[in-house]
């Protein structure tokens, strides 16, 4: 499959683009409101911004995230960056088409050029520099595999309350390994997206090594997620998959990398609401048709394992839901929601693996007491459960 090139990106809008537009829309909202009253300013960048609006006029990240910045109340400013001279200028025409809203320190700046070019002047721009509190955000997005660089996503997450959001392109990552096993590429540009030369050797080996595509995605994705955590100092890593619209395979994944527990659970919930996936813990966009046909990629934490691991920790004695709703959502390595932990510990109280306790940690507290929802009884955080 060739990639795409930019004027034929930017000719569709695309449902895959509709909900990973649909995720930065709902996440940027949470991470607004979040540190509202936190950071004294905002500094939102876009590394691979596009021309602004899709041919249909529909709008570009960058009009999505400048609307939401204007409805907020604290002062902020953007950066775009585009590599196609053409595209950014579109850009720059759009931004400036728009009226300034909310307490915007000066206009968007739109930079011409590779990303990781331009990622020192981006983070010490002056209009930010009398705020000792600046909370950033970059969404990273490529048409392609290349310009990514994981030392450039450190220097983000190194910045207070810094986060990113990064488009990898599994299937252009997969062609291009394909290409330097078969001598037909250098893997410089993937030296850069792994982190070094070794990483790099891992990635080529598994792509050599490992026949079966599922596997092969499995390594290759946890590969990414840990040099993201390695040499980005990302703690918490979230991949949302999406498929190719013309073959039952994944196209990409959308990452979101953060040093913040409380990030690490918005996040969840964001993707939680947009997953074609009925499985707990999973995050995907997949066409319909493909539904029923889900490749399993990658063993979320399934409603067996968070079961056992529920009766495990219960052994010592009775624990409060709070403890599943607060803290276990905020483990790196948990993909479980507040909803899921509640609906699993719900189904567990059916099945008589656990008993609710009132909040003295003592008191039996059946269903038919608790406060119901259409005929469904609650589990609220102050109460308390213990095995049966």
């Amino acid at each position: 499959m060739v990639a795409k090139t930019t004027d034929e990106h930017f000719a569709e809008y695309s449902s895959n683009t509709r909900i990973k537009h649909e995720i930065l829309k709902r996440y940027l909202k949470a991470y607004l409101t979040a540190l509202s009253r936190t950071v004294d300013a905002i500094h939102y960048i876009d590394g691979f911004a596009g021309r602004g609006t899709y041919a249909d006029t529909t709008p570009g990240s960058p009009i999505l995230a400048l609307n939401l910045l204007g409805q907020q109340q604290q002062p902020y400013c953007a950066s775009f960056v585009e590599a196609q001279s053409a595209d950014a200028d579109d850009l720059r025409s759009a931004v400036a088409a728009l009226a300034a809203e909310g307490p915007q320190l000066e206009p968007p700046l739109v930079l011409t050029g590779e990303f990781a070019d331009h990622i020192d002047a981006l983070l010490t721009r002056p209009a930010l520099r009398p705020f000792a509190r600046v909370a950033t955000f970059a969404f990273v997005d490529p048409c392609r595999v290349k310009g990514v660089k994981v030392k450039g996503i450190q220097k983000i997450l190194a910045m207070p309350y810094g986060e990113c959001l990064i488009f990898w392109n599994y299937d252009g990552v997969n062609r291009w390994l394909g290409a330097i096993a078969a001598g037909r590429s250098s893997g410089k540009g993937l030296k850069d997206l792994f982190g070094d030369t070794t990483v790099l050797r891992q990635a080529i080996e598994l792509a050599e090594t490992v026949d079966a595509p599922a596997a092969k995605e499995r390594g290759l994705l946890s590969l990414m997620l840990k040099v993201l955590q390695d040499q980005s100092d990302a703690r918490y890593v979230l991949p949302f998959r999406f498929d190719a619209r013309d073959a039952n395979r994944t196209s990409h994944y959308l990452i979101h990398c953060s040093r913040h527990a409380l990030a690490f659970k918005f996040m969840k919930q964001v993707m939680s609401s947009l997953t074609s996936s009925d499985e707990p813990g999973r995050f995907e966009f997949l066409r319909e048709v493909d539904v029923a046909n889900q490749a399993d990629l990658f063993v979320p934490a399934s409603d067996v394992v968070a079961a056992e691991q529920v009766l495990e920790v219960l052994r010592d004695g009775p624990r409060p839901v709070k403890l599943f709703y607060e803290d276990w959502v905020r483990r790196p390595s948990d993909f479980f929601t507040q909803s899921d932990y509640r609906r699993l510990l719900l189904t567990m109280e059916e099945r008589q693996q656990i008993e609710v306790l009132d909040s003295d940690g003592t008191t039996s507290l059946p269903r038919n007491k608790r406060r119901q929802i259409k005929g469904q009884a609650t589990l609220a955080d102050r109460l308390w459960i213990r095995r049966f």
